[in-house]
This record gives structure tokens, sequence and C-alpha cells, in this order.
């Protein structure tokens, strides 16, 4: 659910150009705990941590703007998934591993 909520956030961002250098995406379940920088890591080119002031809730968005349903263009999705976000270099080389 993590990843489809993201998904749903990111178009919403681009679209009302939401500067998303000011984003903390603070995001932690129940089996994976904290996914920032676990799981997934901020885009450097695109995201400052260190410049992170503003705190807005997922949970907020998704009630503010109109979500969007994912659809078929992998391509797309995947390309704006990871203009802000990358895999960390030790999850890639666990997952290598299998």
């Amino acid at each position: 659910m993590v990843i489809l909520f993201i998904f749903e956030i990111l178009p919403l961002l681009e679209i009302n150009n939401i500067e998303i250098n000011n984003l903390k995406w603070d995001i932690s379940t129940s089996n994976y705990g904290n996914i920032f920088p676990s799981i997934l890591e901020y885009n450097s080119e695109y995201i400052n941590p260190e410049n992170i002031n503003n705190k807005i809730s997922l949970f907020d968005l998704r009630n503010k703007f109109k979500t969007f349903v994912l659809g078929d263009d992998f391509t797309k999705l995947s390309k704006l998934f990871f203009k802000y976000f990358t895999i960390p270099k030790e999850l890639e080389f666990n997952i290598g591993q299998l």
C-alpha cells in the first residue's frame, strides 16, 4: 500500500508544482519500519534531505487534491518514481544475491 500511496501522490506534486524538495516522506510501517532510508532513499538530484523543513501528512495531501489511479503506463510511472527516489545500494545488492 505504501508504494501505491506514493504513486498516487507524485502526480499531484508534479501537476500542482509543489516543491518536493521541501517535503519529508516520513512513512513507517508495522512490518518494515521506516521506509526512508532503509527501503527507499531520496534521489539527491531532486531532494536534499537537509533542506527539508515542511511536514505535510500523506493523509492531508490525499484529501486536498484529487488522487490518481495507477494506469498501465508503467514507463511513465517508473520515470516519475525514480525522478525522486532511489533504491538503497545495500538493498539492490541483497536482491541481486537471491
